[in-house]
This record gives structure tokens, C-alpha cells and sequence, in this order.
């Protein structure tokens, strides 16, 4: 069976209202699979994510902190530059 999707989403309504909760869907050749993942397994999930989470962060922030230092390189450059 191969992973057709994967969804969790914070229930803001009833039984589980405040937790995460998930559905799983397989599929093959003789058909599909949708299993119900409950806010336990569903949290599990994420902190399994949460590593990749943490370092995607760290890269845009240091992509951005880059982009910022560059351009502040520039503006005091050019301002150097007009004051000569």
C-alpha cells in the first residue's frame, strides 16, 4: 500500500475540540484505506515533525539575517560612496 494522504488539524468543536487529530489514507491496485488517528498518535506525528520544523526556521532566518546584512553592506557603502 502506498500513502495517498495524511491530514491532522487542530478540532476547534466537540469531543476532541483543543487536540489534533488525523487521517491516514492508503491506497493500491485492489483499492483504499482510511484510518482515523486519534489525538494521542496524531501528536506523536507532529513531534516527529517538529524537528524538520525547527530547522526549516533556522534556514529562513539565517537566509534572512543574510539578505538584511547584505543590504545594509550596500546602503553604507553607497553612502560612503556619495560622501567622497
Amino acid at each position: 500500500m502506498q500513502l495517498k494522504a495524511l491530514r491532522i488539524e487542530l478540532r476547534d468543536y466537540g469531543i476532541n475540540e483543543g487536540k489534533y487529530t488525523g487521517e491516514v489514507s492508503f491506497r493500491n491496485q485492489y483499492g483504499s484505506v482510511e484510518v482515523v488517528l486519534a489525538p494521542e498518535i496524531s501528536q506523536q506525528v507532529l513531534a516527529l515533525c517538529a524537528g524538520a520544523l525547527v530547522k526549516n526556521a533556522q534556514n529562513v532566518a539565517q537566509i534572512m539575517t543574510a539578505s538584511v546584512l547584505e543590504s545594509t553592506t550596500k546602503v553604507l557603502t553607497n553612502s560612503s560612496d556619495a560622501s567622497t
